[in-house]
């Protein structure tokens, strides 16, 4: 649930590591980073993202979460704390800005490697063009429909 286009998954200091269903008890394939912070970034500004965050088995552990806008730059919200206890009670963490998303950044603060990474999911900022073309669509349905009366 990790592997898309449109995502890449930057490893701050550290590597990637991909892990299979079943390692370390694993409910099903993830990543993370070998050092305490992962970052994604998305390769068009996303208006909303959302994923899971796991731990390995015997080793709870604490995440702090950043977005950033559409620039990478600019800090749309931080979480801290955020407690996953277990790989059976995985965490959701999802945001949403209408501006759009460019990077996140999770950080592990209890282990020395990032808490692990399932099922990303987002949806892309429309094109301006095809956005115009939505709003009249709907538009005209609406004209449509106040005429028919």
């Amino acid at each position: 649930g990790v592997g898309r286009p449109g995502v890449t998954f930057w490893a701050v200091l550290g590597d990637l590591q991909w892990n299979g269903a079943g390692y370390y008890g694993q409910p099903s394939e993830d990543i993370l980073s070998t050092s305490s912070t992962i970052q994604i970034n998305f390769s068009n500004p996303t208006l909303a993202f959302g994923l899971d965050l796991l731990v390995f088995a015997g080793f709870g552990d604490h995440a702090n979460v950043n977005v950033y806008g559409a620039d990478d730059t600019t800090l749309l919200a931080s979480v801290s704390g955020i407690s996953i206890s277990e790989p059976s009670s995985t965490v959701f963490f999802g945001y949403q800005d209408s501006a759009g998303i460019g990077m996140v950044q999770i950080e592990d603060t209890d282990h020395g490697w990032s808490p692990l990474i399932d099922n990303v999911t987002f949806a892309t900022v429309p094109e301006p063009s095809a956005f115009a073309i939505l709003i009249m669509c709907a538009g005209m349905l609406f004209v449509k429909r106040q005429t028919k009366f």
